[in-house]
């Protein structure tokens, strides 16, 4: 989701991630020089390949950090932009700091035919998700139902990237460790994904909207940073504040998780 914000207009990210060929791409492959202010456009292959090597650099194997970089461009490219390539200092950081084990692998610790439980090794939210993901779309395709749990992992990204692996395989998909991630196929391209924070408001959504007005607003004085501060508290209220008095934020996501439930569900990942 884009947030838009209605004092200075729309968030810009400082990239802006594209499938195919940006716009202005020479042809010897580099990127012109942007007019100042203007959104600045780069290839998805492009993306991935400065993600994968930022994780390689700070020790991640290359199987792991092309995982690592397919859930942070895709979240980009999707306007998740809190949990793109904003977050690449985090993974990098806990690699690092050994606050994450970016090698391991995860493992199967208890296994049954339609369930299982997962030891993630404190390795990469990425690599365990898509793991437990896989586990519970072969378990589901055996016996109409998976059921996965895992425990020591990190930050996965996107819940939808998941979710929407199962998606892919024409299954329902229901995930989440704090965030909700729900999906359900349909004719058309016409397929229900839902993708929400259980809290109030994200606190990736905060620090997005933190960034835009600090460095929209140039500091003279210190006085300046108690009033930066002010309008981003005023900002921020007022992208979680209800646009009905009636139906809350809250409402709206219990209404939207309501659309799984229904009589006709045949295979639930």
């Amino acid at each position: 989701m884009l947030m838009r914000l209605f004092l200075r207009g729309p968030i810009v990210p400082m990239s802006a991630v594209h499938r195919g060929t940006p716009r202005t791409l020479s042809a010897k492959g580099s990127c012109e020089k942007f007019s100042k202010g203007s959104p600045k456009y780069f290839p998805m292959p492009e993306i991935r390949r400065f993600l994968a090597e930022a994780m390689m650099k700070a020790g991640a194997c290359e199987d792991h950090a092309l995982q690592l970089a397919d859930v942070l461009a895709e979240a980009d490219y999707a306007g998740h932009y809190s949990h793109g390539l904003n977050r690449i200092e985090m993974y990098v950081r806990d690699a690092q700091t050994g606050k994450c084990d970016v090698n391991v692998k995860p493992c199967v610790l208890k296994d049954t035919v339609s369930t299982a439980w997962v030891e993630g090794n404190n390795g990469l939210g990425m690599v365990v998700g898509n793991f437990c993901m896989k586990l519970a779309i072969a378990k589901a395709k055996q016996t109409g139902v998976g059921w996965v749990v895992a425990k020591g992992s990190n930050h996965y990204g996107i819940a939808s990237w998941y979710s929407t692996q199962a998606l892919k395989k024409c299954m329902l998909a229901a995930l989440g460790t704090n965030p909700l991630s729900l999906a359900a196929p349909a004719l058309k391209r016409d397929s229900f994904i839902l993708d929400m924070a259980t809290s109030a408001v994200a606190v990736g959504k905060y620090a997005a909207v933190r960034t835009y007005v600090f460095n929209k607003l140039p500091i003279i004085r210190r006085a300046d940073v108690f009033r930066r501060e002010q309008r981003y508290q005023r900002v921020v209220s007022r992208q979680i504040q209800p646009k009905s008095p009636i139906v809350t934020k809250a409402g709206r996501e219990l209404c939207a998780s309501a659309v799984m439930c229904t009589p006709n569900n045949r295979q639930l990942v």
